[in-house]
């Protein structure tokens, strides 16, 4: 039986999940399948850090996600029993100020529930066994139960895990190494001292051992063991090796999940092959340290979906567009390999020396608020921008005004939050709210003044009918602002409290056009009608 679709997702985990939402919510025919006939039931990677949780916010799914997982607002690293140091979370600079620790298959089911509110459906006991490709698409051959069938598509997203049969179907090299180390972990139910709001790091001559709180006395346990003692772990060695990292009286009872597993450092070189892209453990994989995985592949498919939207919907010009995902999103992940496996060494050392002097330097280090912050910054990945990417314009154009040379948000940053009021209503909205809808947004933001708000009411009005469905504009003016005689019937905002003037150093007239996905694609000072399609232009959308 041959079929159609316009994207073929391959795998049904958070990844997949997450494209299959936005791809929906873009109302983009698509389907999604899973080999296993049964959604996962194992709490996998658990820490959902907060620029995830922009994007659950994204799809209305934040307060859910808070109130499911523990919200652990610190760390602390422990050697030999006493406190080396810690590191504060609640200062990230994001309204998801914590690490959310939520086993994985509670975020699958979320975003399933999610999914199928949207009208999806997930085809599971489904399996792609052949690939072909060439200009017009790609031709994907699917096993069931009941027989096999070919499906023809314009896109395939490939989030089909470490052992992506994608990838083996292209034929993609999965260049990096498995670092020869055994560590152990298990999930259970701890009586003890440890901390249920923290994240506790205990650092010994044998090895690191880590406790993550699920809440309720759960944990996740994670240590490194120099040698195994068998062809599984038994609960007699798990307990051992608690005793001895934590020198503190410890017991646990309902175990899950208890297993060796070793590292894997890998990447793809190209996250686009053809019609056919890489996302989440299909592309990267990567040491636990910092809980960076699950994070970054729900990122990977939240950059790619909108694009492939763009491209079915017939808005890109030029199929070199969509190179734009690898650009952006492949570096990220090679630092993130790069970062965690530098940790993962350091946590390893093995010599007494070298261990006693870490173990210095790290509370030295951690007592420095410059490494605090950077620390937070890069674990919470709050700081993620797309800043070199080739979406991200302005400064080159002459709009990107002096005064943001130093600024704290640039073309390519994550859009900053705020309270407003719709005027029409005097009802209280947050930005996010208002940026829901998966489209751009244009924030025209009239400054100090009322002299420019004619100009950005034409500009409003300019874009309103070019790109109708394409782009949303709406007008953030000052508390004291007169919009009764302006040509402009769309959404004018109150920034009372001039939160989101300050956020986007509107001190004049400015004009911020937000991506489907979050991230800034320009900043104007003082705007003039044109740029958007001179920015469409630019990247090739029409």
């Amino acid at each position: 039986m041959n079929e159609k679709t316009d994207i073929l997702i391959v795998g049904a985990g958070p990844v997949g999940l997450m494209a299959a939402c936005q791809l929906q919510r873009c109302g983009i025919e698509h389907r999604i399948i899973d080999r296993r006939a049964e959604p996962n039931t194992k709490s996998k990677a658990a820490g959902v850090w907060c620029r995830s949780m922009d994007i659950f916010d994204e799809l209305g799914l934040a307060e859910q996600f808070m109130e499911q997982g523990n919200q652990c607002a610190s760390l602390i690293v422990l050697a030999n029993g006493k406190e080396l140091g810690g590191m504060d979370l609640s200062e990230i600079r994001s309204r998801f100020n914590f690490l959310l620790i939520l086993p994985q298959d509670q975020t699958e089911k979320i975003l399933r529930a999610h999914y199928a509110s949207l009208g999806g459906s997930i085809e599971m006991a489904t399996e792609l066994v052949g690939l072909s490709q060439d200009d017009a698409g790609v031709t994907a051959q699917l096993k069931t139960a009941t027989g096999e069938s070919t499906v023809a598509c314009q896109y395939l997203i490939a989030s089909d895990g470490i052992s992506s049969t994608t990838r083996e179907l292209l034929g993609m090299p999965f260049d990096g190494k498995a670092i020869p180390a055994d560590w152990i972990v298990g999930d259970v139910t701890v009586d003890g001292s440890v901390s249920d709001e923290k994240v506790s790091a205990f650092l010994h001559e044998s090895g690191p051992c880590v406790f993550f709180p699920f809440g309720n006395r759960r944990f996740r346990i994670v240590g490194y063991v120099p040698e195994r003692k068998g062809e599984n772990p038994t609960l007699e060695e798990f307990q051992e090796m608690i005793d001895e990292r934590t020198q503190m009286p410890i017991t646990f009872s309902d175990m899950r999940d208890l297993a060796y597993f070793r590292i894997q450092e890998r990447q793809v070189k190209q996250y686009r092959v053809g019609r056919c892209f890489f996302g989440g453990d299909a592309a990267h994989v990567h040491s636990p340290a910092g809980g960076q995985g699950m994070n970054t592949g729900l990122q990977d498919t939240h950059n790619l979906a909108w694009k492939l939207a763009l491209a079915v919907q017939g808005h890109v010009k030029d199929d070199t567009f969509l190179d734009s995902y690898h650009l952006e999103r492949h570096p990220i992940a090679e630092e993130v390999l790069s970062k965690t496996g530098g940790a993962t060494e350091l946590l390893m050392l093995k010599n007494p020396l070298l261990q006693s002097m870490r173990n210095h330097a790290m509370s030295f280090m951690l007592s420095l608020p410059v490494v605090q912050n950077k620390g937070r910054d890069t674990m919470s990945q709050s700081q993620i921008n797309y800043r070199e990417g080739p979406l991200a314009q302005g400064e080159k154009e002459g709009w990107f005004h002096k005064k943001f040379a130093h600024a704290d948000i640039k073309p390519g940053d994550f859009f900053h939050d705020a309270v407003l009021t719709v005027k029409e209503s005097e009802e209280s909205v947050r930005l996010t709210e208002k940026l829901r809808p998966a489209r751009f947004h244009l924030l025209l933001l009239n400054g100090e003044g009322e002299q420019e708000m004619p100009n950005l009411a034409a500009i409003a009005k300019e874009t309103a009918d070019a790109w109708p469905g394409l782009v949303e504009t709406h007008l953030i003016v000052n508390s004291g602002s007169s919009t009764g005689t302006l040509d402009w019937d769309g959404d004018v905002l109150v920034d009372s409290a001039n939160a989101a003037h300050e956020a986007y150093h509107a001190e004049a007239a400015t004009a911020c056009l937000i991506r489907p996905d979050g991230y800034i694609a320009y900043i104007a000072h003082q705007p003039e009608p044109g740029q958007v399609k001179a920015y469409f232009d630019k990247i090739g959308i029409k």
